[in-house]
């Protein structure tokens, strides 16, 4: 599926935020229960739109990927992408793509991922991730730099 990445800006945080209820509600419900009020708190003092960007399949947002990046690594903090474009390789290709780039620089990446989502965690096995570490919630995972 071709997308483009485009900068996020504050007035994006509306739509990213109704991106992460509608993603991420089950896995969170599954975690912790859900709790709006809580959720959008949250949101709003963590959203970032320095590291954020958002996907865009033919003009229309798609969904997001968030990534920290340090001297030696990436750090993916979140991918979200819109239930209609899921399961037709869109997260596939934007993570092969983030794995290119940082392989090209001799960065390793990581990411964590809630247990309770088991599809985006078969997603990162299938990429190659391996898991790096355990926390009662979520499961580290990473790719080492060639």
């Amino acid at each position: 599926m071709t997308f483009t990445l485009r900068p996020a800006t504050p007035s994006d945080e509306a739509f990213l935020y109704s991106l992460h209820i509608v993603t991420m509600r089950e896995s969170v419900s599954a975690t912790w229960g859900w709790d709006g009020e809580s959720q959008k708190q949250r949101f709003a003092t963590s959203f970032a739109p320095e590291r954020t960007s958002v996907i865009l399949v033919s003009g229309v947002c798609a969904g997001m990927i968030e990534i920290d990046p340090g001297p030696s690594e990436l750090f993916i903090r979140n991918l979200k992408i819109l239930p209609q474009f899921q399961g037709a390789g869109l997260g596939t290709e934007i993570l092969r793509r983030v794995i290119s780039s940082a392989a090209n620089d001799g960065l390793s990446v990581r990411l964590q991922v809630l247990r309770a989502n088991t599809r985006a965690r078969q997603l990162y096995v299938r990429l190659g991730f391996k898991e790096s570490g355990r926390t009662a919630t979520h499961i580290q995972m990473g790719l080492l730099a060639n």
